[in-house]
């Protein structure tokens, strides 16, 4: 991988020591940036070669981004590979925040932190308690490895693969034991955000026990929506306490805030919200986006329910697809859904379970055809509501891009093994591509394990397989401490990736 020159957005890899994850993302970018979504009002994100752009194009307090995945719970890992930056920001972070939490790295003039909360009422200055600190020259990746033991949190970081803080956190809160992975970077006097990264690897636990449904009654004050818009308001005016989210918001100022549901990215998708009303003098919105510029919505303002959406036009108010008057109707339940295949999209919006409006998108582009769900106030100096249920179903985004993924088809794929390090079994992870021949359905494969030295220690396999993803198990019960090696080989195609086995 790239070094990474300048004061960086930060790459990173969690890797378990004894993390026990049932989910494993990882993303080279070497088709598209597949299924992200951002906070930038004014940004590009894109892939090319080989690599994820992302660029403001004016200046930012602060943007975050997301990847596809769903909000994780108790053991995680990630590594983040960089490719350079373009433009230095004076701070970034990276890890995972929850409803009040954040786990992970603060980097700041050319100083990198450990850090983490659990009760962010800030996010323009929020405290934080500094696990570990140091200057840095350069960066080509970061690695946190973050596992439970009993009621304790064990957290393990490393810089460009050299362990740089071991440590505990005990009786760790429930709220640190959940969240969504986020990026986060902020410019420095007035300057663009950008930066460049080559890779991202993510091993986790999925908040939601059952895929395509979500519901949260906000029993628990750490449910971990995620928490953006107006970045000194977010956090103290959006709080999960008496069952209910909460929002309360009464300023001379007009504010604009919104939760990104837990979920990850979607195609088709319902959300549900029913609440005590939903008293505000601004607007009220249920939505899908991609970033600020690409997006569907319904939303309620000055009596009216809209159905709309914006599609890469950097202007402030969506397009209309239809409307209707609902007067002074008492609403306690609204929801909207989005359905089909871009270009044609079909939106629907349902008050107190009646359905109520329809309509059509016929010319959306490929992006709006997937995003992060959010409910969002704005326009706004006065609202006061309680929601006391969500509900979302969905079709899993990741699920179709695992399917559907050209990359995945057309080029051999070897991940990182995880957990890793790994006492005494480990899973890796590869792929065996489609190479468009209808008369070749198979291809010769041998994955092998070496030591230090370069001797064979164990043949997993060696045989054709059939083009698809595949899981091999590694048991090293008869092996001592140390560092392996595994290599996939398949005609003129060699990869090796090194593991690590403590005991």
């Amino acid at each position: 991988m790239k070094p990474l020159g300048y004061l960086i957005l930060f790459i990173l890899f969690l890797s378990f020591t004894k993390a026990q994850t049932s989910n494993q993302y990882q993303q080279s970018f070497d088709e598209d940036v597949l299924g992200w979504s951002h906070t930038a009002w004014n940004a590009n994100l894109y892939a090319e070669n080989s690599l994820m752009y992302f660029q403001t194009n004016e200046p930012e307090d602060f943007a975050f981004l997301f990847p596809p995945i769903p909000a994780t719970k108790n053991d995680f890992s990630l590594k983040i590979f960089g490719g350079g930056i373009n433009n230095p920001f004076i701070s970034g972070i990276i890890g995972r925040a929850g409803f009040k939490s954040f786990i992970g790295f603060y980097i700041t003039s050319g100083l990198i932190f450990v850090v983490y909360t659990n009760d962010i009422m800030d996010y323009t200055n929020p405290s934080m308690t500094l696990l570990h600190g140091q200057p840095f020259q350069e960066i080509s990746n970061l690695e946190l490895n973050v596992y439970i033991t009993g009621n304790d949190l064990n957290i393990l970081a490393y810089l460009n693969d050299g362990l740089i803080y071991s440590g505990q956190i005990t009786d760790a809160e429930n709220d640190l034991l959940n969240g969504q992975i986020v990026l986060g970077a902020s410019a420095n006097n007035d300057e663009h955000i950008s930066f460049v990264l080559d890779e991202i690897q993510i091993n986790y636990n999925s908040i939601n026990e059952t895929p395509g449904y979500f519901i949260d009654e906000f029993t628990y004050d750490y449910s971990p929506w995620f928490r953006f818009g107006d970045l000194e308001n977010a956090a103290p005016s959006i709080s999960i306490g008496g069952g209910y989210l909460n929002f309360i918001y009464n300023q001379p100022v007009e504010t604009e805030l919104i939760v990104s549901a837990p979920v990850g990215a979607t195609r088709n998708f319902s959300v549900e919200v029913e609440a005590n009303g939903f008293l505000s003098n601004g607007t009220i919105g249920i939505g899908r986006f991609v970033d600020y510029h690409t997006y569907t919505s319904l939303w309620i303002e000055e009596g009216n329910l809209y159905l709309g959406y914006l599609d890469g036009q950097i202007i402030d108010d969506p397009y209309v697809v239809n409307q209707i008057s609902v007067g002074d109707m008492d609403i306690q339940k609204i929801k909207f859904s989005v359905t089909g295949t871009p270009p044609i999209l079909e939106l629907s919006g349902w008050i107190n379970d009646n359905l109520i409006l329809t309509g059509n998108i016929n010319d959306a582009s490929p992006k709006l055809g997937y995003g992060h769900l959010s409910l969002s106030v704005e326009k706004s100096n006065i609202y006061n509501f309680l929601v006391d249920r969500i509900v979302i179903t969905y079709d899993d985004y990741l699920t179709n891009l695992e399917e559907d993924n050209p990359f995945l088809k057309k080029e051999f794929t070897l991940w990182q093994n995880y957990p890793n390090p790994f006492n005494p079994t480990t899973i890796i992870k590869f792929t065996i591509p489609n190479v468009g021949d209808e008369n070749i359905s198979s291809q010769q494969a041998k994955l092998i394990v070496y030591d230090i030295l370069g001797n064979e220690v164990q043949k997993l396999f060696s045989e054709s397989k059939a083009p698809g993803i595949y899981e091999v198990e590694f048991n090293a019960n008869n092996l001592a401490s140390g560092v392996y090696f595994y290599q996939l080989r398949s005609g003129n195609y060699v990869s090796t990736k090194k593991m690590m086995l403590i005991r």
